[in-house]
């Protein structure tokens, strides 16, 4: 039975599940479209070029470690113009290559005065092929060039082998690879270590600097990593080789315990194109051997993080967008959008980790414009169903208002013919009882037909062609008239009308219904006023306005009522049962001011009676 139970149970959460999933379903396929959308972005931007990104970042320190020392063309020209029969012509070189600067001699000098200043290691980029010059030199004659802190740069020939230089030690073990590939363009951005038992000189010179001869040898087994650019070369403390001859005292103690790059900047073949400019094999080899000391090579997130991440701002977009208006989430997903781009830059600088920015852009970019699209849509639906529903409960309206006006138009005659038939009877004089009957009739009869004229009044005036007469009109003299016609219900009441009335110009108004206003008004003080008591008119004018108020000293009328008394058919739930009554009046009273551009007001506390009224603008403008 529990297992049984336990079934059910995760039936119908299953089934709740899906149910929400089929309700939403039109939610989460326009988030799946902008999540494929990001992953397409994504996938086209797996670019490993971060030129910009490197030209734009803030400068970080060199390592102070690393030493360059250049060697120039002009200087080696007079080192070497005692030895003419060692330096070829330029004529038979073509053009200048590493073989203008090989002179043992020479080097054997510059060399030693650079081991006097007792650097870790010299690194030489200088390639001396031993097949090239003849006889190889031996160490007998040049101490310093086979010296255990002088590294010689080798190269691999077109099937990977190593072409080690005329210096080589057992094993190669004083010999670095200089090769570095460019891209398409011809621009650095990679290192590739080789695939040989020789390693990089890059390899070499940070195993040098962290006393550690196996700890990078893992690169040396093909693998590409992508060059992280962080300072120029001019940062790197540099040495003209003239400088270390000539000024020794000086410039050799820059040397002590630290990594000598050395090379030259006046040959083609020792100059790169990088995302930071134009760099040399020297200044080239210390960005490489940072990059192996710190492992500070460019990374990219996995793809599966990428995607994960697209999800989430997928998911936190179409939130905000269906929580917050349109305008609000736009700076919602503005200010992400630039978090995003933040953190990217501060995780490139401080971790050397690439977090892609182009893709989080375009899905939140996307997001948005799908999912207000498909608000606006949602909207545009709804509205339309509420036109309809409007336009179904205009004719509705239009079809009750034509059935009560007919209706009423036809009580019309029997009600006449009732008033008729008492009136006749009533003149033949008969008992004291019947007369009484016919009084009564006569009287229910005329209330009818007073409702009857109002529903009438109501129709007329909610029609399309209703319109108001305006002329000019003393709104006094319509308060005394209206005081003459309803002075005998109010003398049936024993109520006396008092008018308290200033005196003013004529306004234009429609003297018809604004009369039939202030009869409804009084009539109302009239019929809820207890025996011997009051009712007040008054007329005023007050800021180019008509205030014309009625006060009772009836019950009053409740504060959660006062709102609603001016609505059609509505009446008090004091009132409904002791008096008759339409609830029409007040509805035309507010009708009949607001089409002249006036209000009506109304002030009221219990047991202390009403206070109403309207206000008319004295010129054309509706009442602020």
């Amino acid at each position: 039975m529990i297992k049984l139970r336990l079934s059910r149970n995760l039936k119908l959460q299953l089934f709740i599940w899906y149910r929400w999933i089929l309700r939403t379903r039109g939610v989460w396929l326009r988030g799946f479209l902008c999540w494929t959308i990001g992953i397409t972005v994504a996938l086209l931007d797996s670019t490993d070029k971060f030129d910009f990104r490197f030209q734009i970042r803030r400068l970080q320190k060199p390592n102070n470690q690393i030493v360059l020392v250049y060697i120039q063309q002009s200087e080696w020209s007079e080192w070497n113009q005692n030895n003419k029969n060692i330096i070829r012509p330029l004529k038979e070189l073509g053009s200048l290559t590493d073989s203008y600067f090989w002179n043992p001699d020479v080097w054997n000098k510059l060399v030693g005065a650079i081991l006097s200043g007792d650097p870790q290691f010299v690194a030489l980029t200088f390639f001396f092929p031993s097949d090239s010059f003849g006889s190889t030199p031996h160490a007998t004659d040049y101490p310093y060039l086979f010296d255990a802190k002088v590294l010689w740069a080798s190269r691999l020939d077109s099937d990977g082998r190593a072409i080690l230089p005329a210096f080589t030690s057992t094993y190669g073990r004083n010999t670095g690879i200089i090769d570095v590939f460019g891209d398409e363009d011809r621009n650095i951005r990679r290192f590739s270590s080789p695939l040989i038992q020789v390693p990089h000189l890059a390899i070499r010179l940070a195993s040098v600097i962290s006393k550690d001869n196996n700890n990078f040898y893992h690169l040396s087994g093909g693998e590409t990593q992508i060059i992280n650019f962080k300072t120029r070369e001019a940062d790197y403390p540099s040495v003209n080789a003239s400088d270390l001859i000539n000024h020794p005292k000086e410039t050799l103690p820059l040397l002590r315990n630290k990594v000598v790059i050395v090379g030259t900047r006046d040959l083609e073949s020792h100059l790169y194109a990088s995302p930071i400019g134009s760099i040399s094999r020297a200044g080239l080899m210390a960005e490489l051997t940072e990059n192996v000391l710190e492992n500070s090579w460019i990374q990219r997130i996995s793809f599966d993080w990428v995607a994960f991440f697209l999800a989430v701002l997928v998911l936190f977009a179409s939130t905000i967008l269906q929580i917050y208006p349109h305008a609000v989430a736009l700076v919602f997903l503005v200010w992400t959008a630039i978090g995003v781009a933040v953190i990217s830059i501060w995780s490139f600088d401080r971790w050397y980790t690439w977090i892609p920015v182009l893709a989080p852009i375009v899905t939140l970019a996307v997001t948005y414009i799908v999912f207000v699209a498909y608000q606006l849509t949602l909207q545009e639906n709804i509205n339309w169903r509420l036109e309809e529903e409007k336009r179904y409960y205009q004719e509705i309206e239009k079809l009750k208002n034509n059935f009560v006006s007919l209706f009423s138009h036809d009580l019309k005659t029997p009600i006449a013919k009732i008033q008729a038939i008492c009136d006749r009877l009533l003149a033949s004089q008969p008992s004291s009882e019947v007369q009484n009957g016919l009084q009564s009739l006569r009287q229910e009869s005329s209330e009818l037909h007073r409702y009857i004229q109002s529903i009438l009044r109501v129709s007329r005036i909610e029609s399309s062609d209703f319109k108001i007469n305006k002329e000019p009109s003393d709104i006094n003299d319509l308060i005394q008239n209206v005081s003459r016609q309803l002075r005998p219900l109010a003398t049936a009441k024993k109520i006396k009308i008092l008018l308290k009335l200033e005196p003013m110009f004529a306004i234009e108004m429609d003297p018809v219904l604004i009369q039939e206003v202030i009869l409804n008004l009084v009539e109302n003080a009239i019929k809820y006023s207890p025996e011997n008591e009051k009712v007040v008119i008054s007329s005023r004018e007050l800021n180019s306005q008509v205030v014309v108020t009625v006060t009772d000293s009836g019950k009053g009328i409740p504060p959660e009522e006062q709102s609603r008394i001016f609505e059609k058919f509505y009446r008090g739930n004091l009132h409904s049962m002791s008096t008759k009554g339409s609830g029409l009046g007040l509805y035309l009273v507010k009708y009949f001011v607001e089409l002249h551009g006036g209000r009506a007001f109304v002030r009221s506390a219990s047991e202390k009676g009403t206070r109403i009224g309207f206000v008319l603008p004295l010129y054309d403008g509706e009442i602020v």
